[in-house]
């Protein structure tokens, strides 16, 4: 859910994995490539063995994942959340893992951090959480430490600054 550039680089790490990438992005109605295919939200839900999240928060998608929304998605399907907490209600996936509706998610985030003690997506054998933190390899943290390099050198040379 979501093909913007984080969605993008997912789906080309998705695509030896799996027979077919779908995506659903309410700013793209067509792929300029054939790997991947465009559904429609509902479709994307009920076709999916995995639903990746990578979208941005805001106020009309939050908590987009709940209890409707989880009985619309294929049984025994995976949910991983690499966006933001708010967009998926932990009550409601906990349940819907609980019910077997879901086989499992994977979460680099959850509403409301740190986890609380009483957060129903705890103690989950199935429900795997990272402290927001998953995106961190020697990759990721050279590129910021290019960037951060960068921007010091472009400060004093009073360049406009990356982001």
């Amino acid at each position: 859910l979501g093909f913007g550039n984080i969605g993008q680089v997912i789906a080309r790490y998705c695509l030896p994995f799996f027979a077919s990438v779908s995506f659903y992005d309410s700013f793209i109605k067509k792929s300029s490539n054939s790997k991947y295919l465009v559904k429609s939200f509902d479709d994307l839900l009920s076709s999916s063995d995995v639903l990746i999240i990578s979208i941005p928060a805001s106020s009309e998608n939050k908590y987009l994942f709940n209890s409707k929304t989880f009985a619309k998605m294929k049984y025994g399907a995976f949910l991983v959340n690499t966006s933001r907490g708010s967009i998926v209600n932990s009550g409601a996936l906990a349940d819907a893992v609980r019910s077997g509706q879901l086989a499992g998610a994977a979460l680099d985030v959850v509403d409301g951090e740190p986890a609380q003690k009483n957060n129903p997506l705890l103690n989950n054998l199935n429900i795997l959480i990272t402290p927001h933190i998953a995106y961190l390899s020697n990759f990721t943290l050279k590129a910021y430490i290019k960037v951060q390099a960068q921007n010091v050198i472009e400060f004093f040379q009073r360049e406009e600054m990356l982001k």
